[in-house]
């Protein structure tokens, strides 16, 4: 999901969770729905007054077309094209990538990804609950922004990270911490991904398999950037901002640094995780603000790339194999 050419604009994160009467200022310029499949946004539109579905992507850094739609248009590479979100939002855009288009789930039909930088003229809203993405005057003032985290921000000389919004993290699982820098994906359906470079993080997954709560799969098809090998886990505590979250679907998964800058980031939060708040992208002040949403707990079904999960008391079991995913020990969780 990730573009290969690491970008130099730094995105850092204000994070705030919980914090009650949370307004924006100003009318809401645009907003249109989307819906939610496999963890993922995806939202209506038209591609040069083409009818197609969009994938929202924070954690891309070029827009970009599937090639099979891309030829459809009958145009050359990089001849600007335009694109219409709800019938009232309009932009027309020359930088984009054409590349091939990942079917995460069966029902998760889309021709193009919309990147983090698309909306950076706004003030965003991601409101899961409601499922719906409002734009605002980047200029109006989020009100009662008071971070309850202080000292999130990442100095620059230590840190580059594609352009993305990231925040801190922090894992505890089996006498292990793990803590760091964490993307801000919406277009991952995980949960939350641990990036095993290199295999550094094997002790931990033997020592994982031992106690017997996991579920190990292995898929071509899921990511382009060798995030294809995971072993998951759900008995752990994760903390961010001032909360911390039990039983976490956690995967630590394996990449290298060629995608990845390895000590930059640590890990990454997926649409999984996320859906569970609203979401504020604030260009202008380079910060992201998270709000938890009254959404209720889990649901009896979860989805983690390409695998359904289902509940049975404290036990997650393997529901579906939605790739053609090899598996092993088919229990997460005990």
């Amino acid at each position: 999901m990730k573009q290969n050419k690491i970008y130099t604009l730094l995105l850092f994160i204000s994070l705030i969770i919980g914090f009650p009467n949370f307004t924006l200022g100003g009318d809401v310029l645009y907003s249109f729905p989307f819906k939610i499949k496999g963890n993922r946004i995806f939202v209506k539109g038209k591609i040069n007054n083409k009818a197609c579905t969009f994938l929202y992507d924070t954690g891309q850094g070029q827009f970009g077309i599937g090639e099979v739609f891309f030829k459809s248009l009958n145009i050359k590479k990089h001849m600007p094209i335009k694109i219409e979100l709800a019938e009232k939002y309009k932009q027309t855009i020359t930088k984009y990538n054409t590349q091939e288009i990942l079917k995460f789930t069966p029902d998760a039909n889309y021709s193009a990804i919309i990147n983090i930088e698309f909306f950076s003229d706004y003030l965003v809203k991601i409101d899961y609950k409601n499922k719906k993405i409002d734009l605002y005057n980047k200029e109006e003032i989020i009100n009662n922004e008071k971070p309850i985290v202080a000292n999130l921000t990442i100095n620059r000389k230590q840190l580059t990270l594609y352009g993305f919004f990231y925040t801190k993290a922090r894992l505890n699982i089996c006498d292990t911490v793990i803590e760091g820098n964490f993307l801000i994906d919406t277009g991952s359906g995980r949960y939350v991904t641990i990036l095993n470079y290199e295999k550094r993080l094997n002790p931990l997954k033997e020592k994982l398999k031992k106690k017997k709560n996991y579920f190990e799969a292995k898929s071509n098809e899921i990511h382009i950037n060798s995030l294809n090998q995971s072993l998951f886990i759900k008995d752990n505590r994760f903390f961010i901002g001032n909360k911390s979250y039990d039983n976490t679907i956690v995967d630590i998964t394996d990449t290298n640094t060629k995608y990845y800058p390895r000590h930059s980031l640590t890990g990454i939060i997926g649409g999984g995780f996320l859906k569970q708040f609203t979401l504020h992208n604030n260009y202008k002040k380079n910060s992201l603000v998270i709000e938890e949403s009254s959404i209720s707990s889990q649901p009896d079904k979860l989805y983690s790339d390409g695998i359904k999960f289902m509940k049975k008391g404290r036990k997650l079991m393997v529901f579906a194999i939605l790739t053609s995913t090899q598996t092993k020990n088919k229990t997460v969780a005990r």
